[in-house]
């Protein structure tokens, strides 16, 4: 998660000084740094991580995220599709349970 922070942080800052997020722009700004989020877990070596610690990562999203904002949604889609697919068939049990045992998004 440390890396995965440290590679989100460094692409809003290079970013911000190639002018290619502008600060000025709140919205734009949020929508580029939801679309570093994908990107930043995998390069951050998500995929590279025991099946445990990626359920682990998997689950500690936020539900509400996940039925209300289409940002995390699509996020969410474009890591597991670049995900191994023994590691997303891996995910399965957990996020069934995760669905299931947790809080609802309302909690």
């Amino acid at each position: 998660m440390e890396w995965t922070k440290d590679r989100l942080q460094f692409k809003m800052e290079a970013g911000l000084r190639s002018g290619e997020w502008d600060e000025s722009k709140p919205e734009e700004l949020k929508e580029k740094a939801y679309d570093s989020h994908s990107e930043a877990y995998l390069e951050a070596g998500l995929a590279d991580l025991p099946q445990e610690d990626i359920d682990k990562v998997l689950t500690a999203v936020d539900r509400g995220d996940l039925v209300f904002s289409w940002d995390a949604i699509q996020e969410a889609g474009e890591t597991a599709w670049d995900m191994p697919l023994e590691k997303k068939v891996g995910s399965i049990p957990a996020l069934v349970n995760w669905l299931k045992d947790g809080p609802s998004i309302t909690d």
